[in-house]
């Protein structure tokens, strides 16, 4: 007879910590991922769309406009730590969800203060109620202003009455706008992606984050760094997050894009190993067909990473 092995059962705090793991996830897909309807064409956003869309956009860090997340500081001026650290201290779950639904609150009411008021209402809203310093929002409600601005307006159907014409449709991005707010205003003849951009540099520092989470788990359940990882890289994926695939791939590699005068990923920088903190891993990488087709150049940049 084969002996059976029993399955341990969770302690209290262990489930607990769990349920808020769902919990968080279930808010990452509810609050970020989907958190309006489909767009009507033609169709500005709705004031309570944009208070959803505003709200997502700031909830994360954008280097590219030299702010952090709204959530993050809006903690911070709370005293309350991050959800990850909050998941591993003990701290009963009814806590943490208190806390995060806190900070959920007073970040819509800092994004409709600003609707309502404009960007100096908002900061000093968020100054008098969680102690956050005026010259951290400041940065985000300018950001969140340009991005307003560009929600209001829509030139879907102008734009598809001239391409009916055979007439110049203005060209733009197109992707997330989450990820990309600069796909904003629509009714442009978007395109997909220009494939000396990747990663950019939004991409490479979200590559960092998750890279790190996945060799921090797997070191803490292995006692050790992995070897080598296999990853999968599809151009649909990476066109929409501007390469956050590739990112994560460079970053297990150890290495950082290089970008010559036109801002074009061109080479690649090993990162020391005393400011990477762990060893490199070696990465087998598989492409889809329309990775392989659009992503040629980024296809040599992994080439030369490899070397």
């Amino acid at each position: 007879m084969k002996a059976r092995h029993s399955i341990p059962t969770p302690t209290a705090d262990e489930r607990d910590a769990r349920v808020l793991q769902l919990y968080e996830q279930l808010l990452e897909i509810e609050q970020r991922l989907i958190p309006t309807g489909l767009h009507v064409f033609g169709r500005p956003s709705e004031s309570a769309e944009r208070v959803d869309l505003l709200r997502m956009i700031a909830s994360f860090d954008r280097p590219e406009a030299g702010t952090h997340s709204l959530t993050d500081i809006v903690a911070e001026g709370l005293g309350i730590s991050s959800t990850a650290k909050r998941i591993n201290q003990e701290t009963s779950g009814e806590i943490c969800v208190a806390e995060r639904e806190r900070v959920d609150h007073v970040v819509t009411a800092a994004i409709c203060s600003y609707l309502e008021a404009g960007g100096e209402a908002a900061t000093l809203f968020l100054e008098r109620t969680a102690n956050v310093r005026p010259d951290a929002s400041r940065p985000i409600f300018a950001l969140l202003k340009s991005v307003s601005e560009n929600l209001e307006m829509n030139t879907e159907i102008p734009a598809l009455l001239r391409a009916l014409r055979a007439e110049y449709v203005e060209p733009g991005p197109g992707g997330d706008v989450v990820q990309n707010p600069a796909i904003l205003p629509t009714g442009r003849n978007i395109h997909a992606i220009n494939p000396y951009s990747v990663p950019s540099a939004v991409a490479f520092a979200r590559g960092e984050a998750v890279a790190s989470s996945l060799l921090k788990r797997y070191h803490e359940e292995n006692g050790r760094y992995p070897q080598a990882m296999a990853l999968v890289l599809w151009g649909l994926d990476n066109i929409k997050t501007q390469g956050e695939g590739v990112a994560q791939a460079l970053w297990l590699l150890g290495v950082r894009p290089v970008r010559d005068s036109l801002n074009r990923a061109t080479g690649v920088a090993a990162i020391p190993l005393e400011e990477l903190g762990r060893p490199r891993i070696d990465v087998v990488m598989t492409v889809s067909g329309i990775f392989r087709d659009l992503f040629s150049p980024t296809v040599q940049l992994l080439d030369k990473a490899v070397r």
